[in-house]
């Protein structure tokens, strides 16, 4: 099932945080999570919140063999969060770089030649 689900939590009857994720495929190890996003409201920030969603996405890893996502370089916080668990920056040592195809080049692989 590679279904993006959607993970909330509440304050309330306010979202103050969400996790967006999807199942994958690695060709390397096998089944995978991506987490697209997740996001904690500022004034939330520091208060668990963060830990939590984590947390949730991480117990529906089961049978998974690796959790991937992609951090802004300049969010320093985000990554200082996410190495306080245990999560490790691959960029330099397994030299990934993060690309994108968009607009037209969707629609023809070769309308950039």
């Amino acid at each position: 099932k590679l279904a993006q689900t959607d993970i909330f939590l509440l304050s309330g009857h306010t979202k103050i945080g969400y996790a967006l994720y999807f199942y994958a495929y690695s060709s390397w190890s096998g089944r995978a999570i991506y987490m697209e996003e997740l996001y904690v409201m500022p004034e939330f920030r520091g208060t668990g919140v963060g830990k939590a969603l984590m947390s949730k996405v991480l117990g529906l890893a089961a049978g998974c063999h690796q959790l991937n996502f992609t951090v802004l370089n300049w969010n320093k916080p985000s990554v200082d969060f996410y190495l306080s668990q245990s999560c490790f920056d691959i960029t330099a040592t397994m030299g990934y770089h993060c690309l994108r195809c968009e607009g037209e080049a969707l629609k023809s692989p070769n309308s950039t030649e």
